[in-house]
């Protein structure tokens, strides 16, 4: 019963969330694929993706393949190629490329 309470609050919390400004977590297959938070919310916890783009990212991020932010990136991320617009601030970890404008 306790899972079920747990399953049904989030899900009510996703839906409600989805046009938020930020969430906690981020959980994408790619841009066109799939997404709970669409790239314009700004991520301040942990962001899991194949393919991950969003605003701004502060905490945790774990790609797959890409790793994506628009403009600042704060925390520890992991990615096969990494591509932070503006400022970023952490460790990046990346395979192929990590790059961060300034």
């Amino acid at each position: 019963m306790k899972k079920r309470i747990v399953l049904l609050w989030v899900l009510a919390w996703a839906s409600a969330a989805s046009a938020a400004d930020w969430t906690p977590v981020q959980l994408e297959l790619g841009p066109s694929a799939g997404y709970l938070f669409d790239e314009t919310t700004d991520v301040y916890g942990l962001r899991l993706a194949v393919v991950g783009k969003n605003r701004n990212v502060y905490g945790f991020d774990l790609s797959l393949d890409t790793a994506l932010v628009d403009k600042d990136f704060g925390g520890i991320q992991f990615a096969a190629f990494s591509d932070v617009a503006e400022d970023a601030c952490g460790l990046q970890f990346a395979v192929l490329r990590a790059r961060a404008h300034v």
